[in-house]
């Protein structure tokens, strides 16, 4: 699959208007405008996939891997520097269905805040 038909392909299976991918983008420090994502899905130039942040910023924008991003879309990956326990949780996430990975993120969000709450305390 190609960078413009996996970003509209992915946006839609969550459900996301291009707005809507817009402001996650920002939430995660990412400026950019709705148009800009149009042009990125209609391949009139691609998002900034180099740059490591951003992949980063897109992926959790995106509530997929960065690894299996780019492998859907069209990237070849062949190294994985994630811990066990981290390739685990994504492999499990990643058999789920887009709601059940939006319920399984935000689970893991509540514990690493719980975590990091009673660290602080």
């Amino acid at each position: 699959m190609d960078i413009p038909n996996f970003l509209k392909k992915r946006r839609k299976e969550l459900g996301l208007t291009q707005q809507d991918l817009t402001d996650r983008l920002a939430s995660y420090g990412y400026e950019g405008t709705h148009s800009r994502v149009g042009h990125w899905e209609k391949g009139r130039n691609l998002p900034p996939i180099g740059d490591p942040k951003f992949r980063e910023v897109l992926a959790l924008a995106l509530e997929i891997s960065v690894n299996n991003m780019l492998i859907q879309m069209g990237y070849e990956v062949t190294d994985d520097d994630r811990s066990g326990p981290a390739l685990t949780a994504a492999n499990l996430v990643e058999r789920m269905t887009p709601e059940m990975q939006r319920l399984a993120i935000e689970q893991l969000k509540a514990l690493a805040n719980y975590g990091s709450q009673s660290r602080v305390g």
